[in-house]
């Protein structure tokens, strides 16, 4: 029994990943240098969205200050609008054309605004997307 659990955890420490490098070439596990499986590159672009979203906001909860991000895989309007928690408009941040990417977007409490929740409501194109943030005093 002694013998089996030496084995396993020597395979274990023995174990690694590699990176080989080069577009396309993707990672090599090796086992005392000798390959035992070879998985293919993934690119960063597969992990893009492929519709407007709203990423969401940090710090959460914040004071006075938070970043609200969000991705738009191609030029569009973009509305983002702020409502307390009793439905009432407090703040439009955004309502503009921007240009294909990821964009962040600074939202300051302002002196006349209270700790609480408070959403944020981004719309582009057919999305419509909403967040809840919560200021802390």
């Amino acid at each position: 029994m002694k013998k089996v659990i030496f084995v396993i955890l020597l395979f274990s420490v023995s174990l690694y990943a590699q990176y080989t490098g080069g577009s396309g070439d993707g990672f090599t596990v090796s086992y005392f240098n000798e390959t035992i499986s070879s998985l293919p590159a993934i690119s960063h672009n597969n992990f893009l969205p492929e519709k407007p979203t709203l990423i969401g906001n940090y710090p959460n909860p914040f004071n006075p200050q938070t970043r609200i991000s969000f991705y738009i895989p191609q030029q569009s309007k973009v509305r983002l609008v702020i409502y307390d928690i009793l439905g009432k408009k407090v703040k439009e941040l955004a309502n503009k054309t921007y240009s294909k990417g990821k964009h962040n977007i600074l939202f300051t409490l302002s002196s006349n605004l209270s700790s609480g929740v408070y959403i944020c409501h981004f719309q582009s194109g057919s999305a419509n997307q909403y967040l809840k943030m919560v200021a802390v005093r």
